[in-house]
This record gives C-alpha cells, sequence and structure tokens, in this order.
C-alpha cells in the first residue's frame, strides 16, 4: 500500500468516529429535550390550489421496492399523514430479488399500516417485465401504464417519486422515475386536471450521510425553485428505525448504519418535475 494511503486511513476512521460521536450525542439531546409536537409541513404544499376534481390533500408515491418507503422516505410520510393527507403507495415490484416476494409484500403492508396508509391504499405490483434486479432493464412505457391505472383508480392530487439518479442510483429507482417523466409526459396537455408531479432529489455523497448534522446547515438542494423541504420533529427521528422493523426480512446491520446515517431519516427535498 501506498505511504499516503497508508496514512489517510488513521484519518477517515478519524472523522468516521467524530461524525459518529457528535451524531449520537445530538440525537441523543434532541429526543431528550425535544418537543412533541406534530411534524412540519411545509407551507408550499399546505396551500397548494386543487387541481379541477382531483383530491388536493393526497398523494400517490410511486417507489420501487418494499422498504423504499421507510429508507428514503418517512419524513415526507410522517408529515403528510399527521396532517390528515390521504396517501396511496404504488411499488413497482414485490421485492422477490432480495427475498420471497410474498413475505416483502406483507411487509409492506404492515409498514404502511405504521404510517396509516390503509391497505386498500396499497398497490404491490407482481410484473415479471418489472423484476427487481440490479441489471435488469424496465420498458418505461409499463412503468408508465401502471401509474396512469394508480391515477385514474386514485385520483390524488400529487404524485411523488425518485429523481433520475434514484437516491442511491439503483436501477429500478431510477426506472420508476423514467416512467413517471413519461407518464407527466404523455399528460402535459392535461396540465391543469393532472396531479403536481415531484421527485426525491438525490443529495450528493458528503452530505448523504452527514446523519443529524444535516439538519444544522441548508440542503444543497433546498433553494432551487419551488423546492419543498420536509423536516420531522425531532421526537420523530425514531420513526424510520420503527418503519424498517416492520420489513424484518431486510434490516440486516448494514441498514441499521444505513438508516442512522443517511440524511433522508432527517430531512427530504422534493423538486417539482
Amino acid at each position: 500500500m501506498d505511504t499516503s494511503q497508508t496514512t489517510l486511513v488513521p484519518v477517515y476512521l478519524s472523522v468516521l468516529v467524530l461524525v459518529a460521536s457528535v451524531s449520537s450525542l445530538f440525537l441523543y439531546l434532541a429526543y431528550r429535550f425535544c418537543s412533541p409536537e406534530g411534524a412540519f409541513l411545509p407551507r408550499e404544499v399546505s396551500e397548494f390550489p386543487a387541481k379541477g376534481g382531483l383530491t388536493h390533500k393526497s398523494v400517490l408515491v410511486v417507489f420501487a421496492h418494499p422498504d423504499d418507503e421507510a429508507m428514503f422516505m418517512t419524513p415526507t410520510l410522517r408529515a403528510l399523514i399527521s396532517k390528515g393527507w390521504t396517501v396511496y403507495f404504488l411499488c413497482l415490484t414485490d421485492g422477490s430479488g432480495g427475498g420471497d416476494g410474498s413475505v416483502r409484500a406483507a411487509e409492506l403492508l404492515a409498514s404502511g399500516d405504521y404510517f396509516g396508509v390503509a391497505p386498500t391504499h396499497i398497490e404491490v405490483v407482481a410484473d415479471p417485465d418489472l423484476p427487481d434486479s440490479m441489471q435488469a432493464a424496465w420498458t418505461t412505457q409499463l412503468v408508465a401504464q401502471y401509474i396512469t391505472r394508480a391515477v385514474q383508480r386514485w385520483c390524488p392530487g400529487h404524485v411523488m417519486t425518485f429523481d433520475a439518479f434514484g437516491v442511491s442510483g439503483h436501477v429500478n429507482h431510477r426506472a420508476v422515475h423514467a416512467g413517471v417523466a413519461a407518464w407527466r409526459k404523455s399528460h402535459d396537455e392535461e396540465h391543469l386536471t393532472r396531479p403536481n408531479v415531484w421527485a426525491l432529489r438525490s443529495q450528493p455523497l458528503y452530505w448523504k450521510y452527514l446523519g443529524p448534522l444535516v439538519r444544522l446547515f441548508p440542503a444543497p438542494s433546498a433553494s432551487r425553485t419551488g423546492a419543498v423541504v420536509f423536516h420531522p420533529p425531532w421526537c420523530d427521528i425514531r420513526c424510520p428505525f420503527m418503519a424498517m422493523r416492520r420489513h424484518k426480512s431486510q434490516l440486516v446491520w448494514f441498514r441499521y448504519l444505513f438508516v442512522w446515517f443517511s440524511s433522508y431519516t432527517y430531512e427530504n427535498v422534493w423538486v417539482p418535475m
């Protein structure tokens, strides 16, 4: 190993230990002394006008795998549901690439129950043409068809999904975004009656794993025009862990670390599509 690389190893470890220590102290103090008031709901969302005959305070959340909602979107779900919004889940695989599909689908229903999403408001797709895979490409128009059906079925006022990078870069996450974008484009002429469409902003790597420290500074993408930021109260910081406990088949040690240090536990930044 290069001498310079050898020298850098203890530096990296020191930085990691420092971040972990500060984060742990920060979380303890926040949880110990926080106010138990409800989650923060951005004014930009709460004051959106209704479009046509669509139900204003309702949102369709579109994602790829059971557990995506818990790992990446908990601040948003907690905020909206605590304010009386109706939430629908469209999960485009049953997660069979990472376990038993029927088990993972049932776990998503349990997670939905934790958040307050009714089983009748959750659709889990098990389509062989949309496999849970890191390699297989999805047909964009097929994804768009499922979104069209869900919008026609539930008539949400908003649709929320991943951005083009898909938070982690997972090929399925990116395919979900592509499908939503294709659906949106095919309905551009109906912009006055179709739902508002939002993308969960993928954060740069240096920001993604800062844990609770992200609450000390503005998110890099929060200044974008029309961006909406969800910050849960500190008492809600345990919620992603509680939601992930419903996904028992996926709760291995490194996911505990991810939830602890992920900025998506402490804030969500959404930008208009």
